[in-house]
């Protein structure tokens, strides 16, 4: 009966069960008392056969998730070369570049949501390694439009104190100074630069 349970255990596709069952089949084989002599080798061939069939299967699925693993590291070691990549593309990039790098950063993300999980030993790290390459890109886009908005400020604040000193010409009555100081102040209205959008 044992040697038939464990050869319908090989059916199964189970791992968790087919590792708690095999155990136990075995253990009940130890407690087993003795058989005749003339049947005890067909009994211990048959029930070990049927056990190594197991086993072979529950190998098998170990190896073929190793190599899945090993396959999913890969894949994220490429996502974070890619990463890596965009972070070099970065330097002297203007606003509508950072755009377009900031959605191709989230499209690795995504990417990466559905690899499944690499080796254990492995996966921890590789998350680190990934998640600080994203971390370093958005720090980058960060401190970029930290000092765009402070270049702003400054044209903002300069271009506001050019606008007062025009305004306060207005009553001038020394028309040929006001007109030349009016164009000194369009000239550096100009070199301000852009005080960003509103």
């Amino acid at each position: 009966a044992l040697v038939s349970d464990m050869q319908s255990l090989g059916q199964k596709d189970n791992i968790r069960e087919l590792e708690v069952m095999v155990r136990e089949y075995q253990e009940k084989w130890q407690h087993i008392g003795p058989v005749v002599r003339e049947e005890w080798e067909t009994l211990r061939d048959g029930f070990w056969n049927a056990t190594r069939v197991v086993y072979d299967k529950v190998h098998e699925h170990y190896r073929a998730r190793r190599a899945e693993h090993e396959v999913n590291l890969a894949a994220k070691q490429s996502l974070i070369d890619k990463v890596t990549a965009l972070m070099e593309r970065t330097a002297g990039a203007g606003a509508k570049e950072w755009k377009q790098l900031t959605e191709e950063v989230l499209e690795l993300q995504n990417a990466w949501k559905q690899i499944g999980f690499a080796t254990k030993k492995d996966n921890e790290r590789i998350w680190k390694e990934f998640r600080n390459a994203c971390n370093g890109f958005f720090d980058a886009k960060k401190a970029y439009f930290d000092s765009l908005k402070d270049q702003f400020r400054a044209a903002r604040e300069k271009k506001q104190a050019l606008l007062e000193e025009a305004v306060g010409l207005k009553e001038s009555k020394e028309w040929k100074r006001t007109a030349d100081r009016l164009k000194a102040l369009q000239q550096q209205w100009k070199e301000a630069g852009s005080a960003g959008p509103r």
